[in-house]
């Protein structure tokens, strides 16, 4: 999300109550069921993943982040940085009876607040037959392929899912339902699911203390997935309505749509509107493909976002990967851009050059809609060394070209948009 400056005061965020008692619990049952997980008669499982990761960035004129979760990263704030990657997950599921299951993780990363545990799954699933599954509670969110187990680095060739495509998902769980249907179609697997649900997180802004509070923010989804042998092709759909306004463009809204601004352009007032988060809605439209066989995988996946507010710009982003397997190396590469689309730069309506009021009016007004959008390029290489079955070890160099900073941090305006990322990753499940 992006900063007016100092020229609007910042809000501190409220602690949520609500997290901290769900994790409280979490943690007391993970103390329970650890006593006798063991028991080889118990239903009960307990399993993990981990990163242990390091990121080089030698410019000290941004901040490289792994997604807009994430406060500060590597490079400005510090060019040796363990947090950027780096995480620990614990996971708890229990098989009451046949067709129900209930699964409970909490995951410790940088995001929001620092490294502070978080509750991102507690559901329950019923499944009455192979065609159909309904879960309810805390769900992950996954709108995207990978998206639903992007904090399992081992599940993915790469360090960190590419940055360009999925570091602008701004939530990563909601508490609903969804259901799954599977229908066998020969040798394939056709699902639909749909799901719907609150969001439960707060996100940070370029302005220190200054967080977007998303909670109780409406978000629905559908897809439908195609799964043969070697294929897995996937269309998905999804929209989100903000709860809540953005402190900033509340105020700067307001200043737009005041009586002696409308006075002078009747343009100015609709701007200020078109600014304001509450109520609004953005739509995400994807397609993916990916492809398995053998040594050989590669997978691409396309994205349009298209945002009811100036304040969250509308997109269109991509990716392609390969990877190949020679015994215990895979190397890959990937390729992935974002770029803004059907942006058009504000009209206010006010005259140039007849006061600094106006002028600085007209100045904020285009310098806010443009901070909103998000331009870049990334080449990644790297080699993912398998340790054995439930670890492995990655290197990965990205190569970056910025115009547009949104998925960056503490941008100095001198950078001339081009760096290069250095990242190493320790990863396990257990």
């Amino acid at each position: 999300m992006i900063s007016l400056g100092s020229k609007l005061k910042a809000t501190t965020p409220s602690i949520d109550i609500t997290s901290v008692k769900w994790i409280l619990v979490c943690l007391a049952l993970v103390t329970h069921f650890c006593t006798f997980a063991n028991d080889d008669t118990s239903s009960v499982k307990v399993s993990g993943f981990g990163t242990l990761g390091f990121v080089y960035n030698p410019s000290g004129q941004f901040d490289y982040l792994r997604d807009l979760q994430q406060e500060n990263g590597a490079g400005a704030t510090r060019k040796f940085d363990f947090g950027v990657d780096s995480l620990f997950g614990l996971q708890l599921s229990a098989k009451p009876t046949e067709n129900l299951d209930t699964t409970i993780q909490i995951v410790s990363r940088r995001a929001q607040e620092g490294f502070r545990p978080q509750l991102t799954w507690a559901f329950a699933s019923y499944t009455p037959s192979e065609n159909w599954t309904f879960r309810g509670g805390r769900l992950g969110v996954d709108m995207y392929l990978q998206t639903d187990s992007r904090n399992v680095a081992f599940s993915y060739p790469w360090v960190r899912p590419p940055v360009d495509f999925f570091g602008s998902i701004i939530f990563s769980s909601m508490d609903g339902a969804d259901f799954v249907y599977r229908h066998p179609l020969g040798s394939s697997q056709f699902k639909l699911k749909f799901s719907s649900g609150l969001t439960n997180e707060q996100v940070p802004t370029n302005q220190a203390g200054l967080h977007f509070d998303l909670s109780n923010s409406r978000l629905v989804g559908i897809y439908t997935e195609l799964q043969s042998p070697h294929w897995l092709t996937r269309l998905s759909y999804a929209t989100f309505e903000f709860n809540k306004e953005f402190p900033q463009f509340g105020e700067l809204s307001a200043q737009l749509q005041s009586p002696q601004l409308t006075a002078i352009s009747p343009f100015i007032g609709q701007i200020g509107r078109d600014f304001t988060f509450k109520d609004k809605k953005v739509h995400y439209v994807s397609a993916g493909v990916a492809y398995d066989d053998g040594p050989l995988q590669a997978q691409a996946m396309l994205s349009r976002i298209n945002s009811g507010t100036l304040g969250f710009a509308s997109n269109t982003a991509a990716y392609l990967t390969l990877t190949y397997r020679i015994r215990s190396w895979t190397p890959y590469a990937t390729i992935s851009f974002t770029r803004p689309h059907d942006f058009k730069e504000p009209q206010t309506g006010l005259p140039q050059g007849l006061s600094p009021q106006l002028d600085y009016i007209n100045n904020l007004v285009s310098y806010t809609a443009h901070s909103t959008l998000s331009k870049q390029n990334t080449l990644t290489l790297g080699v993912r060394y398998s340790i054995n079955d439930t670890s492995d070890i990655k290197l990965q160099w990205d190569h970056i070209n910025n115009t547009y900073p949104l998925l960056l941090r503490k941008v100095d305006p001198r950078w001339n948009g081009s760096g290069n990322i250095f990242s190493c990753a320790i990863n396990f499940i257990f």
